[in-house]
């Protein structure tokens, strides 16, 4: 079993474990919600209308600021490799692939899914088709997030000015790619459906140059 030391805890007086993290994370998550809430970016509906009243809102954040909360980090189950695989299925690939829909009728969606673990059956399920993209969106990201993000030597933000550096400290002259020969010009769309495609297929000369 780990010691205190090595959790990031420290004996109280008391006797009790306090956390530096779980302090920090509750600050900053709490100073995130009040600026969510003074710009109008919270929606609360159902039972938690009254959460967004001036009293109901103050009532709530007592609460959270109130409430122990807890930093619960273990070690993971599997390896590095594990991680990667398992991340691997959502940064290159859409939430379900075409495959895997069944049939589309009736306002229903029948699709396979996935079973737990060892199972190697693909069940299906049958969905209401608003039901269906309610989970589909579930797997979009909101604006201005991005699925893949690259730190240190590879940050967009850093990465032309790192990279040059490196390479003065290595004393490496960085190889540039070939340029690419243009390709083909692509035809042009048509002006007046402005949806079809117009490709040359002869070329007519005018009467007077033409010999035929």
């Amino acid at each position: 079993m780990p010691s205190i030391a090595h959790a990031g805890f420290r004996r109280e007086p008391t006797s009790c474990f306090t956390s530096a993290p779980s302090a920090s994370s509750s600050a900053k998550f709490l100073d995130l919600l009040d600026d969510a809430q003074s710009q109008s970016q919270l929606q609360f509906r159902g039972r938690t209308q009254t959460a967004g009243t001036p009293d109901g809102w103050n009532s709530l954040h007592g609460s959270l600021k109130r409430k122990k909360w807890v930093v619960y980090a273990k070690r993971p189950f599997g390896s590095p490799e594990t991680v990667l695989e398992y991340l691997g299925r959502y940064t290159h690939r859409v939430a379900i692939s075409n495959h895997r829909i069944q049939s589309v009728a009736d306002g229903k969606v029948t699709f396979l899914y996935r079973g737990r673990k060892g199972d190697t059956s693909r069940p299906s399920m049958t969905l209401d088709a608003g039901e269906f993209i309610r989970r589909f969106l579930l797997h979009v990201l909101p604006a201005g997030f991005q699925r893949v993000r690259h730190f240190g030597l590879l940050a967009n933000r850093w990465k032309k000015v790192q990279l040059e550096r490196c390479f003065q400290l290595l004393h490496v002259t960085p190889s540039r790619p070939e340029p690419v020969p243009p390709g083909p010009t692509p035809p042009a769309t048509c002006p007046v459906c402005r949806s079809g495609l117009m490709i040359a297929v002869r070329t007519v000369l005018p009467a007077f140059l033409d010999s035929s």
